[in-house]
Formats: structure tokens, sequence, C-alpha cells
């Protein structure tokens, strides 16, 4: 991807609005990740976002393994 090349000379404002963009539609985008243990002493990831919570295992943090919605 040549996205720099494309849009080299952008001024610094929109260069930030387009990188925005971009960052918006990532699986990840806004969500805080804390380590976490459950009772069996698992290593997991606890995301927490405007949706909800989200217990995901510690080698996938795309797929939420349980979530509970707000």
């Amino acid at each position: 991807m040549n996205w720099w090349a494309e849009h080299k000379g952008l001024p610094r404002e929109d260069a930030m609005m387009e990188y925005m963009k971009i960052a918006q539609d990532l699986e990840m985008y806004c969500v805080n990740f804390f380590d976490i243990k459950n009772k069996k002493v698992t290593d997991l990831w606890l995301g927490v976002d405007a949706q909800g919570l989200n217990i995901y295992e510690i080698d996938d943090n795309l797929t939420p393994k349980i979530g509970f919605p707000w």
C-alpha cells in the first residue's frame, strides 16, 4: 500500500484525520486491554470498550471468548 505516496504534501490536520479514519475501522480500536487470570489461574485479556466487557484468550485478542454488554 502506497498510501503515504498518494498523500504526499497533505496538510498535517488532513493527514491526522485520514489516519483516524483508517484507525477507527480496526478491530481493536478504542478497546482497553487488561491482564487477568481466571480461577484456574489461566492468563486472559479483559477488553473494555463502549459496547461492554469482553474476555479474550491470551493468544487471540480479536475474537472474544465471552462478552458482557452494558
